[in-house]
């Protein structure tokens, strides 16, 4: 199936904004490379115009910014992103790897992920962050559910923990065929996968939310996430800069629900949110 392939030509200093901002539009995946930034998503002419606009806009604020649109075939680009990735430590105790890398022989759990055009494969400091805080949280017979779960990284990091009861949903389709092919290599038990989104969970209870994704999302489903949260659960979240912590805490403030701990890394930050 064709995929429409998006090179960026633009300053260094400018790299993490645009890959930001264009990730709000999908599930994109970034690659760097000497010039700028290169993707490739779903033929969607809806995202190519929104991009397309987007991008536009910045050139008449930025004019060292170019970009082009072109098809390529999927399998060119999972290649592409396969030959760039490499194993990961995450809170110095995941070693995330792809299948074709040598496991390694120290006291690191091993997370195997393949390379896939889904979010999370360890190398973005949202998805360590998220890894990081996990790590203060007891996951022991918790009931959890991974909101974006992107390539499962996280649901699969819930099971290692200990929690025997994880739903994973996401709102595209390859996500969750990403998310089902990790659990398989990672010979998961406790994960469910659906395509889905949030508010058909409403009616359920969690003890702890995943959910790596971004301001709007998180703002757009704060009455619903309150509903999920059991009493004393707590959401585990990502996605947003440091800027945007505020908006973030204001918007769930207004549903009794508040910010314990933040970390940050390169401008994003992370959060723990719990009602007191």
């Amino acid at each position: 199936m064709k995929h429409i392939f998006l090179s960026i030509s633009c300053p260094g200093q400018f790299k993490d904004l645009i890959a930001f901002e264009l990730s709000k539009f999908g599930n994109l995946i970034f690659l760097e490379n000497e010039n700028g930034l290169e993707t490739s998503f779903k033929n969607n002419s809806i995202i190519k115009t929104k991009i397309n606009d987007f991008l536009l806009h910045i050139q008449t604020l930025i004019p060292q910014i170019t970009f082009d649109f072109s098809f390529i075939e999927h399998e060119n680009w999972n290649k592409v992103w396969e030959k760039n990735f490499s194993p990961e430590i995450l809170a110095n105790k995941y070693y995330i790897k792809a299948p074709f890398h040598n496991s390694q022989n120290n006291e690191l759990t091993e997370v195997i992920i393949i390379p896939s055009m889904a979010f999370g494969t360890g190398h973005h400091e949202t998805t360590a962050m998220m890894v990081e805080l996990m790590e203060t949280i007891d996951f022991v017979n918790k009931h959890v559910i991974d909101f974006g779960c992107g390539t499962g990284i996280l649901s699969i990091i819930a099971e290692k923990k200990g929690s025997k009861d994880i739903i994973a949903i996401d709102n595209d389709v390859e996500s969750v065929k990403s998310t089902r092919n990790n659990i398989n290599l990672n010979t998961c038990y406790c994960i469910k996968t659906k395509k889905a989104s949030l508010k058909m969970f409403e009616s359920s209870r969690f003890d702890i939310i995943l959910a790596n994704i971004n301001l709007n999302i998180l703002k757009k489903y704060a009455g619903t996430i309150s509903n999920c949260l059991k009493e004393n659960g707590k959401m585990i979240c990502s996605g947003f800069r440091i800027n945007d912590l505020m908006e973030l805490e204001n918007s769930y403030k207004k549903l009794s629900l508040y910010i314990e701990k933040t970390i940050i890394k390169n401008e994003w930050a992370a959060a723990i949110i719990s009602g007191k």
